[in-house]
C-alpha cells in the first residue's frame, strides 16, 4: 500500500500590518496631492493674469454702461474674473432696470475681459384712460410695463413720439400677470414696485396686437400715429398725426390694413377734390371715406 505524503501549502497572505501601512501611506499621498493641486490652483488663478481687467457692455440703449457696470457689483482691478458666477451677475443688471429683458455673460480670459449683452425692452406705446390721465404707463409690445409716469414727467420725458393707447377697466381673467402676446422668458425684477407686470386690460391688449400688425404690414407709418382706440372692438379706431382716422374691426384687422396702406402712408393724397377724415375698412368687399 502506497504511502501518502502530506505536501504543506506556501501561506501568500499577506500581514495586516503591511496592508495597514500601505493604506495609511496612500491615504498621506492622495491628501498631499490635493493640498498641493490646491496650492497651485490659488496660486494660479489669484495671479494678475485673472483681475478683471474690464467690461465690454453690448446692446445697451436706453440704459448707460456705466450703469450696467455698477450693477454687476465688480471691481475692475481688484476682483478676479473666475471669483463670480455669471448667472449671479445676470440677475444683478436685470433687477437694475425693467427696460432690461436678457442679459448674457462670457469670459474673455485672455485679456481679462467680461464681455456682457444686452437686450432691452423697447417701448411702443402709452397705455392710459386718456391723455390727461393721473398714470401714465409704458408698455413693450407684449404690454410688458416698462414705466409708470405722471402727466408732468410724460411732457419732460422721451416717449412723447410713441402712440397713446386708450383703455378701459375691463380686465380678461386669464392674463393677469402674463404678457398680451408671444412668450416672455423673463420675470418680474425684484426691484420694481408697480402692481402688475403687464397690462392686463382685453382693450389695450387688442390694440397692442393691432400695432403689431401695423408693423408687420405698413411699419413705416407708426411714427405717424397718435392714438389707438380699441374700446370697441366692432370699431377700432387708429388716428394718425395728419388728422385722418381709420376704423377697423377685430375680425378683419390684418385684411383691413391692407385694404387702407395706401391711405396711412399717403395721407395727404385723399380723394381728389374731396377731403375726409376718416376711411372705414371694417367691411369685407368695400372701404368707405367719410
Amino acid at each position: 500500500m502506497a504511502e501518502t505524503r502530506h505536501i504543506p501549502t506556501k501561506n501568500n497572505k499577506l500581514p495586516n500590518s503591511f496592508i495597514a501601512t500601505s493604506v495609511l501611506l496612500l491615504a498621506m499621498m492622495t491628501s498631499a496631492s490635493i493640498y498641493a493641486s490646491e496650492k497651485v490652483y490659488k496660486i494660479f488663478t489669484n495671479s494678475s493674469f485673472f483681475v478683471l481687467q474690464g467690461m465690454s457692455i453690448c446692446g445697451n440703449n436706453s440704459i448707460g454702461t456705466s450703469d450696467i457696470i455698477k450693477a454687476t457689483g465688480l471691481s475692475i482691478g481688484n476682483d478676479r474674473i473666475c471669483s463670480f458666477m455669471s448667472h449671479v451677475i445676470e440677475k444683478r443688471i436685470k433687477s437694475y432696470s425693467r427696460y432690461i429683458e436678457q442679459v448674457k455673460i462670457k469670459r474673455d480670459l485672455t485679456c481679462g475681459q467680461l464681455v456682457i449683452n444686452i437686450k432691452e425692452r423697447e417701448p411702443v406705446a402709452i397705455v392710459a384712460e386718456s391723455r390727461d390721465a393721473g398714470i401714465l404707463r409704458v408698455v413693450d409690445v407684449n404690454g410688458f410695463i416698462l414705466d409708470e409716469l405722471t402727466s408732468k414727467d410724460f411732457a419732460l420725458s422721451s416717449h412723447k413720439n410713441i402712440p397713446f393707447i386708450f383703455e378701459d377697466e375691463i380686465k380678461s381673467p386669464n392674463r393677469q400677470g402674463e404678457p398680451c402676446m408671444g412668450r416672455s422668458l423673463s420675470k418680474l425684477s425684484d426691484q420694481s414696485d408697480l402692481s402688475e407686470s403687464y397690462v392686463v386690460s382685453v382693450s389695450a391688449c387688442l390694440a397692442l396686437s393691432i400695432l403689431s400688425e401695423i408693423h408687420s404690414v405698413v411699419p413705416n407709418i407708426i411714427s405717424k400715429i397718435s392714438n389707438i382706440d380699441a374700446r370697441d372692438p366692432d370699431d377700432i379706431r387708429i388716428s394718425l398725426k395728419s388728422g385722418l382716422n381709420v376704423r377697423l374691426a377685430s375680425d378683419r384687422i390684418k385684411e383691413g390694413l391692407f385694404d387702407v396702406k395706401h391711405w396711412m402712408t399717403n395721407p395727404e393724397k385723399q380723394n381728389s377734390g374731396t377731403d375726409f377724415n376718416y376711411i372705414d375698412a371694417r367691411f369685407p368687399g368695400a372701404v368707405y371715406c367719410g
